[in-house]
């Protein structure tokens, strides 16, 4: 298994990135239920990588 450590700068571009495809889906018009269920699913994604980040940091003692 291998460990992906991503710094906080890293993971908020993925967020806005994310919300940019999003925004960028809805005003081209498309069925929203695709976007809306992909981007939940991005946005699953983010919050566990941060919330991995933030235990390894506290392990290693900050940073």
């Amino acid at each position: 298994m291998e460990k992906i450590i991503l710094t906080l700068p890293s993971l908020l571009i993925k967020l806005r990135e994310m919300y940019y495809v999003f925004v960028a889906a809805q005003f081209i018009g498309r069925p929203l239920n695709r976007p809306i269920n992909w981007a939940a699913t991005l946005l699953r994604q983010v919050c566990f990588e941060i919330s991995t980040h933030a235990k390894l940091s506290l392990v290693r003692g900050g940073s």
